[in-house]
């Protein structure tokens, strides 16, 4: 019997729509989104502005070694940061996505900014130096997605791509002891990075805060009227579902390889693995 067809199939439907709309409207207090104070955000907001306007990053070791010249006041800020605690300074208004987009942009930036530092150590054959900073840049960009919405977990993702990426350029050169605290730091940070259903549902609480419950019930009759038409509940975890793939796809690209070599190089170098 095919699903329309099954009244016991179409009531437990109608019953999950019903369930979901009434944890929809249940009373939320969504206009606090609570920060720690210090917060370490602010830092990276202030690094971020501290090299706005710097050369642009072709990838060379030129414009690795301008990046590094106008970063040196952002780089303390950086570190200053990374030791308070962190969370995404969310604002509740319907400007707040524009202008955070730019902060975002900023961020990135400054992701690069302290990769080429890990470059330019690199390259002159500070390989101390060079670990140190990727490990610094990778901590930062998982920083930067901590509490906040959808956009900012993409734009953390796409950070720790990028420092992973570069990390693995000097594996060949680490020691060991530098190769298991790598294994270390990607274990404890991978462990740490934010459900993707919890920042769907900060995306929610946001959306209401700032654009209403009128706003809040057109999406959902949307939502609804896309289930009927599918005859599937993939449209209420659509968010969820790619910011899911997103972090899967991060692990599979990015975080399992950088691993892999990791211990690849322990093995070839006889070191035991903990």
């Amino acid at each position: 019997m095919k699903p329309w067809r099954n009244p016991k199939a179409i009531g437990l439907f109608l019953l999950l729509v019903v369930a979901l709309g009434l944890v929809l409207s249940l009373p939320w207090d969504p206009t606090v989104f609570t920060v720690p104070q210090p917060n370490g955000y602010d830092d990276f907001l202030q690094a971020a502005a501290a090299v706005r306007g710097g050369p642009p990053d072709d990838g060379s070791e030129q414009a690795a070694r301008g990046l590094v010249a106008v970063s040196t006041g952002a780089y303390a800020l950086v570190q200053a940061g990374l030791h308070k605690p962190c969370r995404v300074r969310i604002q509740v208004s319907k400007e707040y996505l524009d202008s955070h987009q730019k902060s975002l942009a900023e961020l990135k930036r400054l992701t690069r900014c302290l990769i080429a530092r890990g470059k330019v150590a690199h390259l002159e054959g500070r390989t101390d130096k060079a670990f140190e900073a990727y490990v610094e840049a990778y901590e930062f960009a998982h920083e930067i997605g901590r509490g906040g919405l959808a956009m900012d977990y993409l734009i953390h993702l796409s950070c720790k791509t990028l420092v992973l990426e570069h990390l693995k350029q000097i594996i060949p050169s680490l020691s060991g002891p530098q190769c298991h605290e790598m294994l270390a730091v990607i274990g404890r940070i991978e462990k740490e990075e934010e459900d993707p259903g919890v920042v769907a549902r900060r995306l929610a609480r946001w959306q209401s805060a700032t654009f209403g419950k009128t706003v809040r019930l057109e999406i959902w009759a949307g939502k609804v009227k896309q289930a009927l038409t599918t005859w599937s509940l993939n449209p209420f975890w659509s968010l969820r579902s790619e910011l899911a793939e997103a972090e899967r796809g991060h692990q599979n690209r990015v975080v399992g390889p950088a691993s892999a070599a990791l211990r690849a190089r322990l093995e070839a170098e006889g070191i035991p693995q903990r």
